[in-house]
């Protein structure tokens, strides 16, 4: 896969040293960093005579990967040229300062030193270091799967009889690169292989403890190898279904943290790389091209895993700068930091800045690995990517990008998966065309899937973004079938994998009838339950945790506590806070055993208090704000909200996301409730400027609802400019998402019908002003305040047509939509919108009353009946009809 590979690249060309970009901070000039490095190899490089020929060749296997360029390692160069022959040509090649074409000289440098000690030394462990080197570069061209196996078989004998920890390491190097080679080669990451990737990692803590305090090169090479494999998408639950044996697969000693807006994994890469510094630190000094390579890892990390900042672009930036100055203008390791620059920089500005450089990026990768490689496709994929975002005419870029994919990838798989990546960021930018290429990818994906891991990850890529990111849930439907076929024959029908990939089918299969769709999850729980398979427990709780869900959207608070409650029973109250919580506000919204709610949230709210909460989940912290608020704390809910953005905030970096915009406008409200407009004002201002600044936001539905209650809260202030911003940009990611959907019945009869609410709503709002003015001004005052409010109705006015028809249709498929439509409260808010409108736009104040009373005759509760009758005097006022008036007046008041 495209992350895989990209990586790998990176790490077999910058060496195996890990670095903080903050260290480039501290740098004034990359002059000051190259002259300190140079000062350090002047101190630290031996004479080569003085060396012996294993560590003769072990250094200029160290220079040539690192491709120093200094006197002094020119001298351990020519001394290793003399007895190598390939070493003097890779000598002669520098002098050219262009890229190495397809690694050649640097593959032919080092297998000529393992070749020359080989001869001398036979099996000495130079050799045997060296050869695993060229083996890592060799792996980029073809597949070594055999000739790592050979190795490890080798090195496997030595070790057994040995005790020397470079043995060792080197044993462990080589079984981590030979991971990472299938991994590439499959072109994805298999869930088949994590119990082998967590028994590769709990060897290298077996020799390297997290807290050990060794500072060897080993223990660096160990850690920075483990960290590019970790650093794959592994996703969470996953992890836990494969690793069934393990309590808590991420409980070995070391930090997983969550690693922020891009990812929604546990992931101890960054702690890997942390240690890994530190000794790099000690064994290079901090401005070694070794420490400047190790930058660029750490800021690749943190552009893929979190949301970054100002800082962490100023640091790339500078890193860019010294790589630009180090190394040769056609080198491919200045290029790839180059590329690295312009992705943060689109991220933090929306401008990559690459113009011309672009095409000379891709020229040297494709000279460096050659035209047919994966990774140079990779490289394409990121300048494509960057095109699609910031090219005028970008079309063109990605045709040539589609074609490279066929010629590179003949199956049909490869390719798909490939083109995923970029026609996916193509619906962020024009959603029709995106579309049609997402779908044509989908088409392809349903002809073509075999069962696979690379079949299985192809079907998850296409489902997350027709799941998260067009909404188009007939699309998903289609490959959630699909992907659970390929589940069932990857992992076993009655596989843990295969059940979640049955209940992901059910989240996007609902009918909306609550009867058939409890039946249906409850006969996948019931074969869960009756069949004997590894994680049967988790997969057992998840299933269960979808159907209450289901009940709790729902409304059937009373099935769904008794399912939250099966769940939690007989648990420790951490490893199952939110299905308590969930249990409390189910007892309160369905009346029931509400004697047991303080046992509940005094347990749930202990084990929140006793951790630090920045390290809690965002979620839970929300469930339990809306737990007191319904108990009548608000205060105390105001709190847990506030938490719950800090913990957001500090794992994510700050990111702009559904999880954000669902707290943020949860808090928000509490707010203005609890009369704290300060706070409220200060939240709301700061979320603005976010969101105005923000050039690659993601229209979701958590954005259009927490817009459209921005919209609300302001709207009842008056604040016409904050509601104008807020309803425009709910309007906008709306259509939006209409377009990626392709018009979804889902979208339509949700989000549709929200944004009319929304309009009709104005309407309303500034016809009653307008009213009231009239009665209150003066004939100047109110010529002058007319003409401001014409002003602003003037951007929504054109539209009232269009959303009449539209309103209009949709009342007459509701009935289609959902054969329960009355009792739908979407339905209920339709028709209060027909009210409105007709109120509003048309005056026609009889055919608002028709709809009102088509509102009161579905009424669910008193309290709506009675909110209804309001409205219909109020109506009736307007229509200047008193006896209408007094009547719905005293039917609201009996």
């Amino acid at each position: 896969m495209k992350a895989t590979s990209a990586k790998r690249a990176a790490m077999v060309l910058f060496s195996t040293i890990i670095f903080y970009c903050a260290v480039w901070a501290e740098i004034t000039s990359p002059f000051e960093a190259i002259r300190s490095h140079r000062q350090w190899i002047t101190i630290n490089t031996p004479d080569p005579s003085g060396l012996d020929d294993e560590e003769l060749m072990l250094r200029a296997m160290d220079i040539i990967d690192m491709r120093l360029q200094e006197p002094e390692t020119e001298r351990i160069l020519m001394a290793a040229a003399r007895k190598v022959p390939e070493v003097k040509a890779y000598v002669n090649w520098t002098a050219t300062l262009d890229c190495d074409t397809l690694f050649h000289r640097k593959r032919e440098a080092l297998l000529g030193m393992a070749k020359y000690l080989d001869s001398q030394k036979p099996g000495c462990y130079a050799s045997r270091k060296i050869k695993s080197e060229w083996l890592n570069i060799e792996s980029m061209f073809r597949n070594v799967l055999a000739e790592y196996d050979s190795l490890i078989h080798e090195q496997g004998k030595i070790c057994g009889n040995s005790t020397d920890s470079r043995e060792k390491a080197l044993l462990l190097s080589l079984k981590i690169a030979r991971f990472d080679a299938r991994s590439t080669l499959e072109q994805t990451d298999n869930p088949l292989y994590y119990p082998e990737l967590w028994r590769l990692e709990d060897e290298v803590l077996a020799m390297y403890p997290a807290n050990s305090t060794d500072s060897s090169a080993y223990r660096m090479q160990l850690y920075t190898q483990l960290a590019m494999l970790k650093n794959l998408p592994q996703d969470d639950l996953k992890v836990r279904l494969m690793l069934p044996d393990r309590k808590n697969p991420y409980d070995n000693g070391t930090l997983y943290e969550y690693t922020g807006a891009f990812k929604d994994y546990a992931c101890n890469s960054g702690f890997y790389l942390d240690k890994a510094f530190e000794i790099s630190k000690k064994i290079h000094g901090p401005y070694h091209p070794a420490t400047a390579a190790c930058a660029y890892f750490r800021a690749d990390f943190n552009i893929n895993n979190i949301t970054i900042d100002s800082e962490t672009v100023d640091n790339i930036r500078n890193l860019n700068d010294f790589m630009s100055m180090y190394y040769p203008r056609r080198s491919n390791e200045g290029k790839l930091c180059r590329l690295l620059k312009a992705t943060a920089d689109f991220q933090f500005s929306g401008n990559p800045g690459l113009g011309a450089e672009r095409d000379e990026i891709l020229e040297i990768s494709r000279l460096s690995y050659g035209e047919s490689s994966a990774y140079y496709l990779s490289t394409l994929t990121r300048l494509t990517s960057l095109a699609v975002v910031s090219e005028p005419d970008y079309k063109p870029f990605v045709d040539f990008f589609e074609s490279e994919c066929r010629r590179i990838f003949p199956d049909a798989l490869p390719q798909t998966l490939w083109q995923i990546y970029i026609c996916s960021v193509i619906g962020h930018r024009d959603p029709e065309y995106g579309m049609t290429k997402m779908n044509r990818l989908k088409d392809t994906y349903l002809r073509h899937h075999d069962g696979s891991a690379l079949s299985v990850k192809v079907g998850e890529e296409l489902a997350g973004f027709f799941n998260n990111m067009a909404y188009n849930f007939e699309a998903a439907k289609e490959v959630h079938k699909a992907l659970a076929d390929d589940t069932e024959r990857l992992f076993g029908k009655h596989s843990a994998m295969h059940f979640i990939a049955l209940r992901n089918l059910f989240n996007v299969s609902t009918t909306g009838v609550e009867k058939l769709d409890t039946e249906h999850m409850s006969a996948i729980i019931r074969t869960a339950e009756s069949k004997n398979f590894p994680a049967k427990e988790i997969v057992l709780n998840t299933l269960r945790n979808t159907l209450a869900d289901y009940l709790w959207t729902a409304g059937n608070y009373e099935k769904a506590q008794t399912v939250y409650k099966k769940i939690h029973s007989g648990q420790p109250a951490a490893d199952c806070l939110r299905e308590r919580v969930r249990d409390a506000i189910c007892r309160i919204l369905s009346g029931k055993e509400k004697d047991s709610l303080e046992e509940l949230a005094a347990g749930t709210r202990k084990e929140i208090d006793s951790a630090t909460h920045t390290w809690l989940s965002p979620g839970i912290l929300s469930e339990l704000a809306r737990y007191y608020d319904l108990t009548g704390e608000p205060e105390t809910a105001v709190g847990f909200l506030e938490k719950a953005i800090e913990a957001h905030n500090y794992q994510t970096n700050y990111s702009l996301d559904d999880e954000y915009f669902d707290i943020s406008g949860e808090l928000a409200a509490l707010y203005e409730a609890t009369n704290n407009r300060t706070a409220a004002a200060r939240l709301i201002a700061s979320d603005r400027e976010c969101i105005g600044n923000a050039h690659n936001l993601m229209p979701t539905y958590s954005l259009v609802n927490y817009l459209l209650g921005g919209y609300y809260r302001a709207l009842s202030r008056l604040d016409h400019n904050a509601a104008f911003f807020y309803l425009g940009a709910a309007i906008n990611a709306i259509q939006q998402i209409g377009v990626t959907s392709g018009g979804s019945d889902d979208m339509q009869f949700s989000l549709g019908i929200s944004g009319f609410q929304a309009i009709t709503t104005l309407f309303v709002t500034i016809d009653r002003q307008l009213k009231e003015a009239a009665e209150y001004l003066d004939s100047d005052d109110f010529k002058a305040y007319n003409v401001d409010i014409d002003l602003l109705l003037g951007q929504f006015s054109q539209w009232i047509p269009a959303i009449k028809e539209n309103m209009t249709r949709l009342e007459r498929d509701f009935p289609t939509y959902d054969p329960e439509y009355r009792t739908n409260p979407r339905y209920h808010t339709l028709l209060a919108s027909f009210g409105a409108f007709y109120q509003a736009c048309e005056h026609d104040y009889a055919k608002s009353e028709e709809y009102l009373l088509k509102c009161l005759d579905l009424a669910a509760t008193p309290v709506d009946r009675k909110n209804i009758l309001f409205n219909l005097a109020g109506l009736t006022e307007l229509a200047k009809d008193s006896v209408k008036k007094d009547r719905y007046l005293a039917l609201a008041y009996e």
